[in-house]
C-alpha cells in the first residue's frame, strides 16, 4: 500500500515563539516529538495493532519533520504509513492532511484558532473512512453468501473460506487503487 509523503514549505521565523506554537499544535493531537535540534523537528505517531482501525486519520502512523531552512523558510515533510489488512490507503485522505498543515501555517501566522477546523477535518476523515470499510463489509457479506451458494458445489470448507477472504481483499486493493489513482490525477 502506497503511503502519503508530501512537502510544504512556509515561512517561518526559527524562533522560541514559532517553536512553541508548533509544539502546541502538534502535541494536541498527541503527536510525540522524538528529534529537538535547532534546525529540525520530528513528530511522530507510532504503530498499533489497532492502526486499521482507529478513526481519527491523525492517529494514524505518522512521522512529521519540520526543517528550518535560511532565510525563514521551512520545509515540513508529512508522511502516513497505514499497512494493515483492511486498512485504507492514507492518499485517500490527502485533503484533510495538506489542511491540517494549513491550519498550522494559519495558527503561526495569523495567530488563528485551529481547534474547530482540524475537529471538521477528523469528522470528515473518519466519515471517508467509515464509507471505505463499510464498502468493505458489504464485501464480506458478498463473499459469505458466494461461500454458501456455492457450498454445495465446494467440497472443501477451506475453499469457501478462502473465497470470503478473497472477495474482502480484492475489494481492499480496488479501494486502495482507486484512492490511489484519485491522489495522482
Amino acid at each position: 500500500m502506497k503511503e502519503y509523503s508530501e512537502f510544504f514549505n512556509f515561512g517561518f521565523k526559527n524562533d522560541s515563539a514559532t517553536r512553541n506554537k508548533i509544539f502546541t499544535y502538534f502535541k494536541s493531537y498527541n503527536f510525540r516529538a522524538t528529534t529537538e535540534e535547532k534546525q529540525q523537528i520530528i513528530f511522530e505517531n507510532k504503530c498499533t495493532w489497532l492502526d486499521t482501525w482507529k478513526t481519527n486519520i491523525f492517529k494514524l502512523q505518522s512521522k512529521i519533520t519540520i526543517h528550518f531552512l535560511a532565510d525563514h523558510k521551512v520545509q515540513i515533510h508529512y508522511q502516513v504509513i497505514n499497512a494493515g489488512f483492511g486498512s485504507i490507503t492514507p492518499l485517500a485522505f490527502t485533503n484533510q492532511y495538506q489542511d491540517f498543515i494549513k491550519n498550522l501555517d494559519n495558527y503561526i501566522h495569523k495567530n488563528e484558532s485551529f481547534q474547530l477546523k482540524n475537529e471538521t477535518l477528523i469528522k470528515s476523515g473518519k466519515v471517508k473512512l467509515l464509507k471505505n470499510l463499510g464498502i468493505l463489509l458489504v464485501a464480506l457479506v458478498f463473499g459469505f453468501v458466494l461461500a454458501s451458494l456455492l457450498k454445495k458445489q465446494i467440497a472443501n470448507g477451506w475453499v469457501a473460506t478462502l473465497l470470503i477472504i478473497a472477495t474482502v481483499f480484492i475489494s481492499e486493493k480496488v479501494i486502495n487503487a482507486y484512492h490511489t489513482s484519485k491522489s495522482n490525477a
